[in-house]
This record gives structure tokens, sequence and C-alpha cells, in this order.
């Protein structure tokens, strides 16, 4: 991996870069990364520090997977609720505004989400591999779950069905967006993951997920191209679309 990190002009200590190499390492050992290089500096005009880092690794032909490996007839395995990171971030953003209406405890739960349930996604996608045949894997992030739906359907060339109430929200995410009037399909999902999987395999590799204290849900189905990409949601066949921007950026626009 190479790191670069940018430091705030006038409120830089020792102790905050000390801090932010600690928090490097931590999870550099964690998921066995070895560090080869990088830069720090302090830059003007930025309020927080950024670190950017670009990682490279090997892996054998037979294990690569990629969103363009799904086949038709593959089950579509959503890994934890949506949507995380974008719950985390209304809740850092907008707490003097929230407070009054939800509560500090609730917002410092929601903020929480960062580190639990968490937006890395490593460990979800080990465990799909080690339970079952996996044929793609892709992580939603901007434009939510719709579009990571959209994507992955898209990649392959397919056609995809989606059971929207099998769709897990965190109930925290339903009741923010509720009060912005934003939809949570469109949000900023990075911490959850798509599983394109074989249909006898779904099963165990939900199961595993469950398993190991990370919820998870069987949602739709690949088809065939010619079928289309829809969302059946309350008796109604809606046109599975990526959203034009995410919800994040409509509430930050105002």
């Amino acid at each position: 991996m190479l790191a670069i990190l940018l430091l705030t002009e006038g409120r830089t200590d020792r102790a905050l870069v000390e801090e932010i190499f600690r928090q490097r390492q931590s999870a550099r050992k964690a998921l066995g990364i070895n560090l080869i290089g990088g830069h720090s500096e302090v830059t003007y005009g930025l309020d927080r520090p950024i670190l950017a880092g670009f990682m490279l690794g090997e892996v054998e032909p037979e294990r690569l997977i990629t969103p363009q490996g799904a086949q038709a007839g593959d089950r579509v395995i959503l890994g934890k609720p949506i949507a995380i990171e974008g719950t985390t971030v209304i809740a850092r953003e907008k707490r003097a505004e929230l407070s009054p209406v939800f509560g500090e405890e609730f917002l410092w739960r929601c903020a929480d989400f960062l580190y639990a349930p968490g937006i890395s996604v490593v460990e979800d996608a080990r465990i799909a591999q080690r339970a079952g045949r996996v044929h793609a894997m892709h992580d939603p992030t901007e434009g939510g779950l719709m579009t990571g739906l959209w994507e992955m359907a898209e990649a392959a060339g397919l056609g995809l069905w989606v059971e929207g109430e099998a769709a897990p929200v965190y109930p925290e995410t339903r009741a923010l967006c509720a009060d912005y009037g934003l939809d949570p399909w469109g949000l900023l999902a990075s911490g959850s993951l798509l599983i394109a999987t074989p249909p006898e395999d779904a099963s165990a590799i939900r199961e595993a997920l469950i398993a190991a204290g990370r919820p998870a849900a069987l949602i739709g189905e690949l088809r065939p191209p010619d079928e289309g990409r829809w969302i059946e949601q309350e008796g109604r066949r809606i046109p599975l679309q990526p959203f034009p921007w995410d919800a994040l950026a409509r509430l930050f626009e105002g």
C-alpha cells in the first residue's frame, strides 16, 4: 500500500499524527497489508486530516471474482442491511439540527455505524467464499443499493428481479431518511455487499454470514437479459434504474 496523509494547518500536533499512524498500522495488520511508502504534509485550506491509500494485490486466476462473473439463475444475497455509510454521514454532519428531533443517544448510535457494523466488506467476502460458490460480488456505494444492483446486472449483461420487501434497511436509516424525505435505496451504502451465487449454494452462504453476526438476506435473482430489470414492491413492478445522484448529494444541496 502507498499512503498519502494531508494534515490541517495550525491544528496538527504530534499527538494527532501519532494517533493517525497508530490507526493506520492497526488496519494494516488486521488486513495483512504491507506499507511500501507514502507521503505526509501539512496542507493549506483543509478543515480535517485526509488519509488516502493506493493498494495492489495478487490473486490466483481461479479465485478471481468480478461483477462480470454473475450468471443467469444466480441468487442475489445482500450482506448487511442498508445504508451504513449514508446513515453515519447524516448523523455526523447534521447533528445540530437532528438532536432536538432524535436525541443524542440515537445520533451517537448512528454515527458509530462507521465502526459497528462498519463499512468494510472484507470479512463478509471471505465468509461467503468459504461457505459456497461465488460467481460475482459488488459493494454498493454511491447511488445506494438500487445503483449497486443495476451495476452488478449491467456488468454481467443480465436481467435482474429483486424482491423489494426482502431487502433489509436499518431502522435508524429509515428514520433519518423519513425525516429528510430521502429514499434509503439511493443512499450511500458502503458496508453492504452484493453476492451472486448458484441457487443451491445461496442458503449456505446466507446462513454462514448470519452465524458470523452479519445479517444477510436473499433479495433477488439474475435472469436472462431479455427479461429486464425489475423490483417487485408492494404488488407493483418498478423498473430498476441507477439513481442519477446519491441521496446524500440531494440532502447537502438543500
